[in-house]
C-alpha cells in the first residue's frame, strides 16, 4: 500500500486485500438471475460487514501523469469498504479527492472489459464516461482477478446494505408484524379482555417475478459498429449486457436494483418509432419499430420498479404502520384489563431493556397511536395527495419547432400530471409522443430559477418545466410548491419519519408485552425446557443468539445551520462576462434543514432555490489542491477557495446528517424495529402458551 492511503488503513477486525493465491481460488460473478438470497440470520439479525481496503492505483496512468506533472509526485487510488460504505481515495502531491457514497447510492457496478484484455469497474462511485475514460482499472489495467474480486464484494454488499435488503427486511418484518397481529384476538379471549372484534390482518406474499431475457439489439448498431444487446430482468435487478465483436472488442455488464433506475418510460418518433428510456439506458430493438417488444419491456420494467423500488418500499410500510397501530391499540387495552401502571420504575425498564441505555419511550396513551413529539397520529403518517394537472407548454420551443420544420412538427404541446405515487410529464407533437414518469421518492431535488429579471423556470432530476413565454411566475411557484410538497410526503423524508414512528410504537409494544407476561409471573427469556416444549427444535434465532444492542439514535435530529458559501472568483468572473448586469456580488447562501439541504443562489440576474434530502447526496467529502486550496466538489468552494476550516465543518454536519437521515438510518432504524417485532412475537408465543397450558389443567 502507498502511504497516500494511510488515513483509510485499517486496523483491528479490519484486513487489507490480499492477491489470490495461486492455487487458483477462482471468483465468478453472479450470474443474472441468481442473486444472493439473504437467510432468516441475514434478515433477523445485524451483522456488522468486514472492513477491508484495496490498492487500486493503475500504474499506467500514474507513470504517465508522473512524466507529464513530476512535480505531482506518484498518484494513488485507495478503495476502503467499511460496514455501510465504500470510501474512494485519490492522492498525490498536489492535493487529495475522496468519494463516499452508501452502499445503497452506488447504482450499478459494472465490469468493462476491452479486447479481453483490459478491464474497469463502472459504479456511482467512479463512473466511465462515454469516451470510456474514468472508473477504477487497478494495477495495469488487466487484473481481471481483483476486478471480479472489487465486483462481487461491492456487489453482496450493496444487496445486504442498498435498496434489495431494505425491502427484503420489509418483506419479512411485515410477515412477523401480521403474525403477531394474528396472536393477538387469542390472547385478548384467553386473558377474557372484553373488547371490539377488528379483521384480522392478512399474510400478503412479496411480489414475485420470474426472470425474463431480452434481446435488445438495435439492427442499426449491429450494422454500423457489430454492437449485441441483451436485458435480463430478474427479481431484484435488470442486467444489460453489451457485446461488440462478439465480445472481443468489448464487453460489458451492468445491473441496476429497479429502486435505481429512477424512470421507464414509452417513447414514441418518426410516426412508427418505439423505445424504453430508463436508467439503465435506451432500447430500440430491431429497425426500432418492434411496438409489442418495446411495450411489454416497458411494462415488465415499470411494473417491478414500483414492486421492488422505492415506491413499494412506502406502500408496504403504510401497510405495516396501520397493523402496528391496531397491535399498540390491543396491547393498550390489554394493559388497562390488567390493570399494569405503564411506563414501569426504572429498576423494571432496566430490566427488560437489558441495561443498553438510555432509550426514549413514547408516553402512555390510549387508542390512538400518537407520536412522542408532536401528536400525530401514526395512521396520519400515511400521506396521501390529490391528482392534479397542468399545461406546461413552452410557447417559444413550440413556435420554433414550428418553424425549422416548416410545419411538419405540428404544435408540441406539454401537460405535466401530479399523481398519487410520481409525475408524468407529456410531450406530443405529429412526430409522436413521450411520457417521463418520475416517482416522489427519486426526485432528488426540486429547482426553483428567476433569470433575466423575469423568467421563471423549475428544475428537477428528469425533468424542466418552463410553460408559456417564460414569465408564468405564480404557475411555476405553485408547481415548485406541490413538487417539494409530494416529495417529502411521498420520498426519502417520509420514510425515515415513517420508520422512527414504528420504532418507537413497537419499543413500547414490547415493554408493554414483557410487563403482562410479569403480571403473570412468566419469565423471559424462558428456560431451555419450556423452549424445547414450545419450539421443539426450531427455537427462533432470537433466544438462540440475542441481538446485539439497538443502535443508539439512528435517526438524529439536527438544527438549523446556515453559512455564507459564495465564491470570490466566481462573482468576479460572472460580473465581467455580464459586462457587469449581474452584479458584483453573486452570492450562495447554504442551510442545513432538519431533513434537507437548500442552496440559494442570488444576484442582480438570477436567483435559484435548489433543495435536495440528504439521503439522495452524493459524496460530501473534501477535496484539497496545491495544499491550500479545499472545496466541496459538485456542492461549494466557499471564499477564494482557501476556506478549508469551513469547508471541513460543512463536510462534516453533511456526513453526519446524510447517515442520521438517509439509506444507512433506514437500515438501521429498520434492524431496531425487527429485534422489538421478533422479541414481542416470542412474549405472546410464551403467554399463550403459559395459558392454555393453565386452561388444560
Amino acid at each position: 500500500m502507498h502511504s497516500a492511503s494511510d488515513s483509510l488503513r485499517p486496523s483491528g477486525n479490519q484486513q487489507a486485500y490480499q492477491p489470490l493465491s495461486q492455487g487458483g481460488a477462482t471468483h465468478r460473478l453472479t450470474p443474472p438471475g441468481e442473486e444472493e438470497m439473504l437467510s432468516p440470520e441475514d434478515l433477523e439479525t445485524y451483522t456488522p460487514l468486514e472492513e477491508k481496503l484495496y490498492d487500486v492505483t493503475n500504474y499506467l496512468e500514474s507513470g504517465m501523469l508522473f512524466l507529464i506533472f513530476p512535480f505531482a509526485g506518484w498518484c494513488s487510488k485507495s478503495l476502503y469498504l467499511d460496514d455501510q460504505e465504500a470510501v474512494l481515495k485519490v492522492s498525490s502531491c498536489c492535493g487529495t479527492f475522496t468519494e463516499r457514497r452508501p452502499y445503497a447510492q452506488l447504482g450499478s457496478v459494472d465490469k468493462l472489459e476491452k479486447l479481453g484484455i483490459c478491464v474497469t469497474i463502472s459504479s456511482d462511485l467512479a463512473r466511465v464516461n462515454e469516451k470510456g475514460e474514468g472508473g477504477i482499472s487497478p494495477g495495469c489495467g488487466c487484473d481481471h482477478a481483483l476486478v471480479d474480486e472489487l465486483v462481487q464484494t461491492l456487489q453482496h454488499r450493496k444487496l445486504l446494505r442498498g435498496n434489495v435488503a431494505q425491502m427484503r427486511k420489509l418483506d419479512y418484518l411485515y410477515k412477523k408484524v401480521v403474525s403477531i397481529g394474528q396472536q393477538l384476538p387469542e390472547v385478548m379471549k384467553e386473558l377474557e379482555v372484553p373488547h371490539t372484534p377488528r379483521p384480522v390482518p392478512q399474510h400478503e406474499a412479496p411480489a414475485t417475478f420470474e426472470d425474463k431475457t431480452y434481446d435488445v439489439t438495435s439492427y442499426i448498431e449491429f450494422c454500423l459498429a457489430c454492437k449485441t444487446k441483451s436485458l435480463t430482468l430478474t427479481q431484484e435487478e435488470a442486467v444489460l449486457n453489451v457485446g461488440q465483436c462478439g465480445g472481443i472488442l468489448e464487453n460489458f455488464q451492468s445491473s441496476r436494483e429497479y429502486a435505481q433506475l429512477h424512470h421507464v418510460d414509452l417513447a414514441r418518433f418518426c410516426l412508427c418509432g418505439r423505445a424504453t428510456n430508463s436508467g439503465l439506458g435506451t432500447f430500440s430493438p430491431g429497425w426500432g419499430c418492434d411496438n409489442t417488444k418495446v411495450s411489454e419491456i416497458t411494462e415488465e420494467l415499470q411494473s417491478r420498479m414500483y414492486a421492488r423500488g422505492t415506491v413499494g418500499q412506502i406502500r408496504k410500510q403504510e401497510k405495516m404502520m396501520k397493523t402496528l397501530a391496531t397491535i399498540a391499540d390491543e396491547i393498550y387495552v390489554i394493559q388497562r384489563h390488567l390493570g399494569i401502571q405503564y411506563p414501569p420504575d426504572d429498576p423494571t425498564l432496566a430490566k427488560i431493556l437489558g441495561g443498553i441505555g438510555s432509550v426514549t419511550l413514547p408516553p402512555s396513551r390510549g387508542g390512538q397511536m400518537q407520536d412522542v413529539n408532536d401528536g400525530v397520529h401514526l395512521q396520519d403518517l400515511d400521506q396521501q395527495v390529490s391528482n392534479k394537472t397542468y399545461n406546461i407548454t413552452n410557447y417559444c420551443e413550440a413556435v420554433l419547432g414550428l418553424i425549422l420544420t416548416l410545419g411538419a412538427l405540428g404544435w408540441t404541446t406539454k401537460r405535466l400530471e401530479l399523481g398519487s405515487d410520481e409525475t408524468f410529464t407529456t410531450e406530443e407533437n405529429n412526430c409522436g409522443s413521450l411520457t417521463v414518469k418520475t416517482p416522489y421518492a427519486q426526485m432528488g431535488n426540486v429547482d426553483y430559477e428567476r433569470s433575466c429579471f423575469c423568467c421563471h423556470l423549475v428544475n428537477t432530476e428528469s425533468n424542466t418545466v418552463l410553460p408559456g413565454w417564460g414569465c408564468s411566475q405564480e404557475l411555476v411557484e405553485e408547481i415548485t410548491e406541490e413538487l417539494q410538497a409530494r416529495k417529502v410526503k411521498r420520498g426519502n423524508i417520509a420514510q425515515v419519519k415513517q420508520l422512527e414512528r414504528m420504532q418507537q410504537v413497537s419499543l413500547e409494544v414490547d415493554i408493554k408485552t414483557e410487563l403482562i407476561l410479569d403480571s403473570k409471573s412468566i419469565p423471559y427469556p424462558p428456560d431451555a425446557e419450556t423452549k424445547h416444549h414450545m419450539y421443539g427444535d426450531n427455537v427462533p434465532l432470537i433466544l438462540t443468539r440475542p441481538p446485539n444492542p439497538p443502535h443508539v439514535n439512528p435517526g438524529a435530529k439536527f438544527p438549523l445551520r446556515q453559512y455564507d458559501v459564495s465564491n470570490h472568483c466566481l462573482s468576479g468572473l460572472l460580473f465581467l462576462g455580464g459586462c457587469g448586469l449581474p452584479g458584483p456580488c453573486t452570492r450562495i447562501t447554504m442551510t442545513l434543514e432538519e431533513e434537507e439541504m437548500s442552496m440559494r443562489t442570488v444576484n442582480w440576474c438570477l436567483q435559484k432555490n435548489k433543495r435536495t434530502p440528504y439521503a439522495h447526496l452524493g459524496s460530501v467529502d473534501t477535496s484539497t489542491c496545491c495544499v491550500f486550496c479545499s472545496s466541496l466538489p459538485e456542492l461549494a468552494v466557499p471564499g477564494c477557495g482557501c476556506s478549508q476550516g469551513l469547508v471541513k465543518e460543512i463536510a462534516e454536519e453533511l456526513q453526519e446528517r446524510k447517515v442520521k437521515r438517509g439509506n444507512i438510518a433506514q437500515i438501521k432504524i429498520q434492524e431496531n424495529i425487527m429485534n422489538e417485532v421478533l422479541k414481542t412475537g416470542v412474549k405472546l408465543d410464551l403467554l399463550l402458551h403459559h395459558l392454555r397450558n393453565r386452561s388444560h389443567q
